[in-house]
């Protein structure tokens, strides 16, 4: 009888983590996708690519530091990559456009 308890307790302690770790994925993905979603009215702007930061290794997957002006002050910031676009073929000195946020201006995302 003891060792159905132990086992009903460890299945509810597992479960318990799974449920709590499930929550968390949800929330973050809520998160991710207001802030995607806030991102698709800021303006666009043409940025200089600084360097390429490793984000993942399979498949090679990079964050772009960027150099930008917005209202005539330069900003350095990693541009978030909501949009899924192509990383790897970006490299210091390049071109891109990335979305600013007005309000925050040292945040913004990769657009090209």
């Amino acid at each position: 009888m003891r060792n159905m308890e132990n086992y009903h307790a460890g299945f509810i302690f597992v479960f318990v983590c799974f449920i709590i770790v499930f929550v968390f994925i949800v929330l973050a993905t809520i998160q991710e996708n207001r802030f995607a979603a806030k991102a698709t009215a800021w303006p666009v702007l043409e940025a200089r690519v600084e360097d390429r930061l490793t984000a993942a290794v399979d498949p090679v997957t990079y964050n772009i530091r960027v150099s930008y002006l917005f209202d005539g002050k330069k900003y350095d910031s990693v541009a978030k990559n909501f949009y899924r676009k192509e990383t790897t073929n970006k490299h210091a000195g390049d071109t891109v456009f990335i979305k600013v946020n007005p309000i925050k201006p040292d945040e913004c995302v990769l657009f090209s």
